[in-house]
């Protein structure tokens, strides 16, 4: 997986990102708030960035879609971690692995998810795929 001086990327349990999950995208809510119905299913794929200690700074979650290709949710990065790469590394595990696994990934939220994608498609000299 992916990697860089300060965090590596893997593919990791959803749990282990609920943490995370729990304080950016819930506001420091309980880990139980992080959880996503269908998360531990067969098939779902977790990424996670882990800073050398292991914390878990960033992750993103990439759910089978029932109608064919993939569904990027509950992407987050840690907020002191922002501007470093780390949102981009998860993204790109996980339209890597969609493209492995036969099909695109697209956004399910209410967010710029789709513009994260399209930039990362960017960055990485996907677009258009």
């Amino acid at each position: 997986m992916a990697s860089s001086g300060d965090f590596a990327v893997t593919r990791v349990a959803a749990a282990e990102t609920h943490p995370l999950r729990a304080l950016v995208l819930h506001g420091g809510a309980s880990h139980d708030d992080a959880k996503v119905e269908g998360e531990d299913r067969p098939g779902v794929a977790t990424f996670a960035a882990k800073a050398s200690d292991g914390e878990v700074v960033g992750c993103v979650g990439l759910f089978p879609d029932p109608g064919g290709g993939w569904r990027i949710r509950r992407l987050a990065t840690a907020g002191e971690w922002r501007g470093r790469g780390v949102g981009t590394a998860v993204v790109t595990a996980a339209l890597e692995h969609a493209a492995e696994h036969g099909g695109r990934a697209r956004s399910a939220g209410r967010c710029s998810r789709r513009q994260v994608e399209v930039d990362v498609r960017v960055r990485i000299g996907r677009v258009g795929s």
